[in-house]
């Protein structure tokens, strides 16, 4: 049995992420905006590139980026859809 020790700040990081993906997922605009506006796909880069070597918090990190810039790439798609068919 291999006894895996993570420290409780690493810990506390990968559930913040963890949270923060829990709260974009049902593509609530508000919360979308709010994260984006907070964390900066720029910023979330480079916390992976810092926490390369703790996959917890990569892991999550890299689910909340996916949600985050996923909703809101659809988001800009369903905005030039519309102004397509307005034309």
């Amino acid at each position: 049995m291999v006894d895996l020790k993570v420290s409780p700040e690493l810990s506390y990081i990968a559930h913040f992420f963890e949270i923060f993906s829990a709260l974009i997922e049902n593509e609530n605009t508000i919360n979308i905006g709010k994260c984006t506006n907070m964390h900066p796909y720029e910023l979330l880069l480079d916390l992976i590139d810092v926490a390369q070597n703790c996959w917890p918090v990569v892991r999550h990190l890299r689910s909340y980026i996916n949600k985050l810039y996923y909703a809101e790439s659809r988001e800009i798609e369903t905005q030039q859809y519309e102004l397509f068919v307005n034309k």
